[in-house]
């Protein structure tokens, strides 16, 4: 748009520059609110994360607590079976009823073991979501820190435009 004298630069009025400061005042409050936002939200995604990992962390050391229970109660019966064993020699009559037993405590041993292989597969798929839960945590986060920039373009935008207003704005003159 071309002004009245033929230049490129629209008139501006004096009574615009007057308001300039207040306008500039607004931009910064608001600004400032946007970086309050961004920072809160930085610091909930934080919180979120810190959660995570304490859970995660509480959780494997439930599992390990309990794995190590299990261990235990296995040396336990292994250590029960090897006496058994032993005296296998003395009580050759009842070979056949300690056999079926034993055969019984490995069915639970396997069944035991085969649950455990669950609860690993089911950690297993946590992390895959955990995992997914995170990318989509750095997308966002990207996509904040995209918006920021454009932010942060259109103030220096804003910011030229003001130096250039400044700059053009009538000097007063010295009187001799």
């Amino acid at each position: 748009m071309k002004a009245d004298d033929g230049s490129l630069m629209p008139k501006i009025e004096m009574s615009d520059l007057e308001h300039l400061p207040e306008r500039v005042d607004s931009i910064d409050r608001k600004l400032d609110g946007f970086i309050v936002s961004v920072d809160k939200r930085f610091d909930e995604v934080t919180e979120a994360l810190v959660e995570q990992r304490q859970y995660s962390e509480f959780g494997f050391t439930r599992l390990e607590e309990r794995m190590n229970i299990r261990f235990d109660n296995v040396d336990r019966r292994f250590e029960q079976m090897e006496q058994r064993f032993d005296g296998l020699e003395q009580r050759f009559d009842g070979l056949e009823q300690r056999f079926d037993g034993l055969e019984q405590r490995f069915d639970g041993l396997e069944q035991r073991f085969d649950g455990l292989e669950q609860r690993f597969d089911g950690l297993e798929q946590r992390f895959d979501v955990f995992a997914q839960r995170f990318e989509r945590l750095e997308h966002r986060v990207d996509g904040l820190e995209q918006s920021f920039d454009r932010m942060e373009k259109r103030f220096d935008g804003f910011e030229s435009k003001l130096d250039l207003l400044i700059s053009r704005r009538p000097r007063k003159r010295k009187r001799r």
